[in-house]
């Protein structure tokens, strides 16, 4: 669930806001309030709401610069200005801080669960967006993997000449400092993996791989499956300074 967090000085506003919205059915969650501008600051660094309802003038720190603070710290959190001040000057500069929305009081509690609905639904896109985002990023690096093993195997096995592998090697591996490459065999592995489903036996020597990964140093590794049991352990680097 998105976290939201509700500052206002008022506390009969403050906390019947709090009380007033069906947090749950909207899908989110109450991190917590604040009766001033410190409070909510503190608040916000400590737990990163997604979404903040802030009043525009509060004591110590006021609305305006509370938001200030949170762009300035890079959070992409979203400011719903409550404010019983219908000034231009304030609706604009809180418009130019990128507030999702300037609501008046008394606050219409229906109005602000529609208002926080449409928030939990941007949020949900971009949400999905990023995580498209990983996913192609991470296929794609899958395919660079693969294909960057598969031409180190050919290499091996004397298919592709010198020139074309170091030639067609990722800029990573082709200014290494140096690169060794070693054969490890796993002892009677066809015999203890007779009897194992092939999902089975997949997904061990997936653990293997993460498992030999894991011991690398600083330096670059990569694993690399020439058959079951049978691996190439390839480490690259740069040399240490002197």
């Amino acid at each position: 669930m998105y976290q939201v967090m509700v500052a206002d000085d008022e506390q009969i506003i403050r906390e019947g806001l709090c009380k007033a919205i069906p947090w749950d059915t909207l899908g989110l969650s109450l991190a917590g309030q604040a009766a001033n501008g410190v409070e909510a600051w503190t608040l916000i660094e400590r737990c990163h709401p997604e979404i903040v309802l802030t009043d525009i003038r509060m004591p110590y720190l006021d609305g305006i610069e509370l938001i200030r603070r949170i762009r300035g710290s890079g959070l992409q959190t979203r400011v719903v200005i409550l404010s019983g001040y219908s000034e231009f000057e304030y609706a604009q500069t809180a418009v130019k801080l990128g507030v999702s929305d300037y609501v008046m009081k008394p606050v219409d509690v229906p109005a602000m669960c529609r208002t926080l609905r449409g928030i939990k639904d941007e949020l949900d896109a971009q949400f999905h967006r990023e995580n498209e985002v990983e996913e192609l990023r991470r296929r794609i690096q899958e395919d660079s993997q693969l294909a960057l093993h598969g031409k180190i195997l050919r290499y091996v096995r004397r298919r592709i000449s010198s020139r074309q592998f170091l030639e067609e090697l990722p800029q990573t591996l082709a200014e290494s400092a140096f690169c060794l490459c070693g054969l490890l065999q796993l002892d009677r592995f066809d015999h203890l993996t007779g009897g194992m489903p092939e999902e089975e036996i997949f997904r061990l020597t997936q653990e293997l791989e993460a498992v030999m990964l894991e011991q690398a140093d600083e330096s670059g590794m990569q694993v690399i499956e020439e058959s079951n049991g049978r691996y190439l352990l390839l480490f690259y680097g740069k040399a240490e300074a002197d």
